[in-house]
């Protein structure tokens, strides 16, 4: 399927879905991300300092892993969807 868009239109969509914020679309996602607040605060009292540092770092890389993983499916589902719409509207 040739893409029925010019890039600047693709470009545009792909910044839309920046301000998509994954967490509010998914119940089970605010259910996970919950528990593992919980375990991760019930954990880090009971670690030493140096143990603690390194699972704040854990956690750092973590959530920016879940922030690209969250951006690049949104970009990518969003924008082939969008595609698809304008394809069949077209043809």
């Amino acid at each position: 399927m040739e893409k029925p868009f010019t890039k600047e239109l693709q470009d545009f969509l792909i910044d839309r879905c920046d301000g998509i914020i994954f967490s509010e679309m998914s119940p089970q996602y605010q259910k996970a991300d919950g528990e593992i607040d919980q375990l991760y605060d019930e954990i880090k009292p009971l670690l030493s300092d140096e143990a603690q540092k390194m699972l704040a770092k854990l956690d750092d890389r973590y959530n920016d892993r879940m922030g690209a993983a969250e951006n690049t499916a949104y970009q990518k589902g969003f924008a082939e969807c969008l595609q698809f719409i304008f394809y069949l509207l077209i043809s």
